[in-house]
Parts: C-alpha cells; structure tokens; sequence
C-alpha cells in the first residue's frame, strides 16, 4: 500500500508539473449567438463489433444547423447532429463511403470534403435541402491516379484550391459551377527541387503562401490577378535555407492574419516562425520572431487561428497541452512562451487535430484523454468532444468552453471541422 501511495503521489508531481490545476475564470456567456452551422469530419472506428453502433463507427460527415443556439437552448440535451453524409444507408449499397475525411468545409451553402482513403474530393451543393446519407453532388479526381491524394482544400475569391502532396496545389477557377470530373484549370506542380507540398494560405490581398515538405516556402504576389492570367510566372519570393533558421524540419502550416505570415515545422518538437508585414517579403528574409517547441509548447501542431490579437495553435500529438494561444498575435517575440493554454487538466483539452475561428468563436476538436507520452496512429485516437469557446480574442489560460459537444453520440473521432454563417433561406 506504502509503494502504490508513493506512486500516485509521483504521478500527480509529474501531472503537476506539466500543467498544473488552475481555477478557471467564469467564462462571458454567449448571448445571442449568430445562427451558424458547424461540419465535422469523423473517423469513426470501423471495429464492427456491434450493429447497433455500426452508424456511429463508420467515418462520415455530420452537420449541426443552428449549433449554437441549439446547445444554449437547453444545456442539460446535447445536440443532435441534423445531417449525415459520406456514408451508405445501412442495409443498402451506394457508391460513397468516406474513409478519412481530413478536411470539410462550408462555403456560400456548399459543403466541400476531402477524403484521403479514397483520394476524391466531394462537394454537395445547399447541403441544407440534403437528406442522411444522400451521395454528393460532384466528385472530383477520380478519374487522376495519385500516390498520396488530397488532403486539405479551401475556397477563396470563388475558386477551389486543394493541396496534394504529390500533385501539387490544383486550382478549379468556379468553384460555384464545378462538375463531377472537371480536371483543374492551374496546377502548381513539384519538381525536382521541390517536392512534396504541405502547406498553402491565400491572404485576403490574393498573395499566395505555398510551403513545401523538401524545405522552404514560395510567395506568390498578386497571385489572383497575375497567376490565373499567366501561369507560366514564378514565385516573386524564396524563403529557405536562414528563413527557417537553416532547419531541416519541413514547413507544414502556413496562415497570414492581419498582414503577419506564421509557418511552424511538422514534428514532436516543433518550431513557429512569423514574419511581418508579409506583403513585402524577401528572398531568405530572416524571421521576426521564432518560437522554439521547448518554450512554446508546440507538439505535432496541425492547424492555426487568430481571433484578435490571439494567435491559437492546435496541437495534435500532446500529452497534456491541445490549443496554446500567443499574444499580441501581431507583435510576437523570440522565445515567447505560450499566453494561454487550454489543456487536459483544467480545460478538459486533449490533443486538437484542428480548429477554425468564425466570427469570433473558437471551434476545436479535442481527443478526449492526452496521449501520456505515446505516438499513436490516426486510427488509435480516443474517442473526442468539440470544444466552442465564445469570445475567443478574450479566452483565458484554463478557461474551459461554453459548449462541448461529446463524442461517443454522433461521432467517435473528430478529423476535421469548420463552421459558418447558416446561409439564407
């Protein structure tokens, strides 16, 4: 008894150590919420150990109308998910069934989604007059073989651009008239010198941020007015080699807010670089400010945000530490520990796979327990909840959500999620 006594006292020092309990501060309420939608992308299990659970473990999307309001009205019932897709009705066989839905995304009523397994890109269009289980409207690059796939996509100034690892960024001009098969209309291809693409950000001025896993990142100015005319230009800016601190570590996000580019590295330990005013960049410009993983807690980081002046970084392979948040976003400096952290301890945050900000509201996907010092694969993820924080340019170290959404009712593993303004009528 003496020994198991010693050991529960070591673990709850190791445990403190870490992240230490916080007394959380009252959350402001949300009050009014705007009508928003939220899609999430669910891994689900697939063990097949139960027919009555055969819905929930499968891999699917699920959209939630109204969300907000739907979770305030009556604190004490979760709320249900009002669509599912990316799946065949039970006890019928239909072409799509989704099996790594890695990133959604709601855009002007339309619902986008990429799925890695099947490397297809899905749209569904007014996804609010779908039904359960209906098949998408268009299905893209089925008819191109690729190694890898698609795995992220976003829509800006009407376009679709998607990010594949080995074909490049493929760009389809309409997004709004885009048909089953329609081939890209620009392709940023590798070569030789650069291969493998990670990440890609189009700023709200049509710049072009384009990062790749062989090492630096390229800068595409104008990038809508002079691209999509002649897509034989080159990058305007190179940044490699002292960019990044002659690091070897790939660059795997990149996001510009408010005039600032922040890329971070794609491993346990990863480093967050931030240059500034990014619409005037440098061939190998040296950063303003880098954020080492020892002090900034950065660990497997997979997704970026800024809600005023927060910078939130979501980390998917974390012991204990699943968002940390930075401030002033805009005016960040070497060696800067993290502002905020929501974390397993105080804020019931695992690791987050992604998360999104839409007006001014924090959406994160949180693995309902840490990892306790193990990688793990996607498929080994325990089951995880949907954290909303209202006023997030105001979110607090150990401030918990005003909503969670549980797992373990609609959706087992949440991949992938975004939310948006409910679209008219």
């Amino acid at each position: 008894m003496r020994y198991a006594r010693v050991l529960s006292a070591m673990l709850l020092l190791l445990g403190a150590a870490g992240c230490p309990w916080t007394e959380p501060a009252p959350r402001l309420p949300l009050v009014d919420p705007p009508v928003m939608d939220l899609v999430v992308g669910d891994m689900g299990l697939q063990t097949g150990k139960s027919e009555a659970s055969w819905e929930l473990e499968q891999p699917k999307v699920l959209v939630y109308f109204d969300v907000l309001n739907a979770a305030l009205e009556d604190s004490s019932v979760q709320p249900a998910a009002d669509l599912v897709l990316g799946i065949p009705e039970p006890a019928e066989e239909k072409a799509i069934s989704v099996g790594n839905p890695v990133d959604v995304e709601l855009n002007e009523g339309d619902l986008y989604l990429v799925d890695q397994s099947a490397r297809r890109v899905y749209i569904w269009r007014d996804y609010r007059s779908h039904s359960d289980y209906d098949e998408p409207d268009v299905t893209l690059l089925a008819n191109v073989s690729s190694s890898q796939g698609p795995w992220e996509l976003f829509v800006a100034e009407g376009c679709l651009f998607v990010t594949d690892f080995y074909r490049g960024l493929l760009i389809w001009q309409n997004a709004a008239t885009i048909e089953t098969d329609d081939l890209p209309d620009i392709a940023i291809a590798p070569d030789a010198a650069r291969n493998m693409l990670s990440g890609v950000e189009l700023d709200e001025n049509g710049h072009l941020f384009v990062s790749w896993l062989s090492g630096g990142m390229e800068v595409y100015y104008d990038f809508m007015d002079e691209y999509l005319a002649d897509a034989a230009i080159e990058a305007d800016v190179t940044l490699s080699g002292p960019s990044f601190s002659n690091m070897t570590a790939p660059i795997w996000k990149v996001l510009v807010e408010n005039n600032v580019l922040y890329a971070h590295t794609h491993s346990s330990s990863s480093t967050l670089f931030v240059f500034s005013p990014a619409d005037d960049l440098s061939d190998e410009q040296l950063p303003d400010a880098v954020i080492t993983p020892a002090i900034g807690r950065l660990t497997h980081p997979f997704s970026m945000a800024v809600a005023g002046d927060t910078l939130f970084v979501g980390n998917m392979f974390s012991d204990y530490v699943g968002v940390c948040g930075f401030r002033p976003a805009d005016a960040l400096e070497t060696g800067q520990a993290p502002t905020l952290m929501l974390d397993y301890f105080n804020s019931a945050m695992g690791p987050c796979s992604n998360l999104c900000v839409r007006e001014n509201i924090l959406f994160a996907t949180s693995s309902a327990r840490p990892v306790c010092g193990k990688q793990y694969f996607m498929e080994d993820m325990n089951l995880g909840d949907i954290h909303i924080f209202g006023h997030a340019d105001m979110i607090c170290d150990a401030d918990q959500a005003n909503i969670i959404i549980k797992g373990g009712i609609d959706f087992l593993v949440p991949l992938s999620i975004d939310a948006a303004l409910a679209p008219e009528g």
